[in-house]
């Protein structure tokens, strides 16, 4: 089987790298001050577009450029899942450690009274690896795909 052959190790440097990529951004609007307007979160489904494309074209390229439409699917998943859930693990420790952030962020947010630190993890989670998701259809189609 080809994806058995795909070194493991490059998705947890893509997802890596998306994660990085997240932390210094969000390090980046935190400390500028701009952590509480929501519609820079379009710039995450960037950071992830991108480290999406990049683990897609490597796969393909040690495949020889063949790669199926679900397979690319599936390594931009994965992908996104490692990104995203170092990403959370990051915010969760950072929430932990730091209360006011917490609020800062939660203030903002429509059901925010209602979220505790463990809550807003799982929502971000669930909000990133959706967003993720979305990135990965969209990537998928930038690249050669075998289609039957």
């Amino acid at each position: 089987m080809e994806l058995a052959r795909y070194p493991k190790k490059n998705l947890i440097i893509y997802g890596a790298g998306i994660a990085i990529g997240l932390i210094v951004y969000f390090l980046f609007c935190y400390y500028i001050g701009l952590i509480h307007l929501a519609y820079l979160r379009l710039f995450n489904l960037l950071i992830m577009a991108v480290g999406v494309y990049l683990a897609m074209r490597k796969f393909q390229l040690t495949h020889n450029d063949k790669v199926s439409f679900l397979r690319a699917l599936s390594v931009g998943a994965a992908t996104i899942v490692i990104g995203i859930s170092a990403f959370v693990l990051f915010l969760f420790t950072l929430f932990q450690l730091d209360s006011s952030l917490f609020v800062t962020v939660v203030k903002h947010e429509p059901l925010g009274g209602y979220l505790n630190v463990y809550m807003a993890s799982i929502v971000i989670w669930f909000e990133g690896t959706i967003a993720g998701m979305m990135a990965t259809y969209i990537m998928v189609n930038f690249i050669k795909t075998d289609k039957e």
